[in-house]
């Protein structure tokens, strides 16, 4: 109500200036007027029990017990346990020009979440990579599970934009190769418009589902490393998937791999001269959405790295006795080879992220 009261102070004065002989009746008439005008563009007034919050303050909601109100901009929907905007009760003030969401920013929900702990070996235990779920083609004779993907919100997963033509249905909570908690229907693939078949650049996109994935101990969104800078070369690093391991063969189980980061000047070098006769094309070389990293050498020239089916799939990395998404798989080049595992970084797709995600859903007002 305070805009408000300015705008009718405002109007007064100026009225009364061109009109002071019927002073009385121009105000009556000018309060009215605005009134009409801010009911008519909802604002509220700003009384003691209308349970208002200023940005900054706390709140809560039936989804939330210990939120911040702040702008909508600030209430990054990509990365949050649910998406508050759409529930009416969470708008902590609201009125004609600007929203003030309550909402739990993505990074503080990232501090009260735990992983289980990955020890060293191949095969992941369940509970391990809550977040990663995979994508199947639908076809005549039943689904076949491609490609994998990322957990970012109830509703949408994060994977590789080279997945789209396999992805016409979601697993989340998949402990075996044929076997997913639940199992739900793509809505729309949104691949990054930059993306182009014959290039690796952009192999990122948005997958959009039909229905809620519900969360529990074994299926759970990933939060996001929100660093452009590449991490320590001693920091291990992890992958994970159902593709081919080295020999051909597909794992009966979830696996995974440590990996390190691999320096961008050596990264580079390293593809300087590689062109695209294997199916990959890098004609602007190892670009700042890119990122390098590779595993141990296990024999002649065969490193540890993801392989056909892993694609889509996370690296990341452990923080605080949390799990952080680096990067999407793109590229396991021969499956182990001497040539780096290509990622793409996700922090460089916030802006379009976000974009996205809340483009694609309408946002009603009570």
């Amino acid at each position: 109500m305070h805009v408000c009261m300015r705008n009718i102070e405002l109007s007064f004065a100026i009225v009364v200036h061109k009109h002071s002989s019927n002073m009385g009746e121009v105000r009556v008439l000018v309060v009215m007027i605005v009134l009409l005008i801010c009911n008519n563009f909802g604002y509220t007034a700003n009384r003691p029990d209308s349970h208002m919050y200023l940005e900054g303050k706390s709140c809560r909601t039936p989804f939330i017990d210990d939120g911040k109100c702040m702008d909508v901009e600030l209430c990054d929907p990509a990365f949050l346990y649910s998406l508050p905007y759409q529930d009416h009760t969470s708008a902590c003030q609201r009125n004609a020009f600007h929203t003030v969401f309550c909402c739990q920013p993505f990074l503080d929900f990232c501090k009260t979440r735990t992983y289980k702990q990955i020890t060293h070996g191949t095969k992941a235990e369940p509970g391990m990579f809550p977040h990663l779920a995979r994508l199947a083609e639908n076809k005549q004779d039943g689904i076949v599970w491609r490609c994998s993907a990322n957990i970012i919100s109830v509703n949408f997963l994060l994977s590789a934009a080279h997945c789209k033509p396999t992805a016409d249905i979601a697993g989340v909570g998949c402990t075996e190769p044929l076997i997913c908690e639940q199992q739900i229907n793509v809505k729309n693939f949104i691949s990054h418009p930059e993306y182009r078949n014959l290039l690796k650049y952009h192999d990122i996109a948005l997958v959009e589902l039909h229905s809620h994935i519900k969360f529990n101990d074994h299926v759970l969104p990933i939060c996001p490393y929100v660093g452009m800078d590449d991490l320590p070369e001693s920091q291990d690093l992890l992958i994970a998937g159902w593709g081919y391991d080295q020999d051909g063969n597909l794992p009966g189980n979830l696996m995974y791999a440590i990996v390190r980061t691999l320096p961008k000047d050596e990264c580079k070098k390293t593809y300087r001269n590689y062109n695209h006769s294997l199916g990959f094309s890098f004609p602007n070389g190892i670009t700042d959405e890119l990122y390098c990293a590779q595993g141990k050498l296990v024999k002649d020239d065969i490193h540890i790295d993801g392989c056909d089916g892993d694609s889509g799939g996370p690296l990341q990395v452990r923080q605080n006795d949390n799990e952080y998404l680096i990067g999407i798989i793109i590229s396991g080049i021969g499956c182990g080879s001497s040539l780096p595992g290509l990622y793409m970084r996700v922090a460089a797709y916030f802006n379009w992220i976000n974009t996205t995600i809340t483009g694609s859903q309408s946002i009603q007002y009570p």
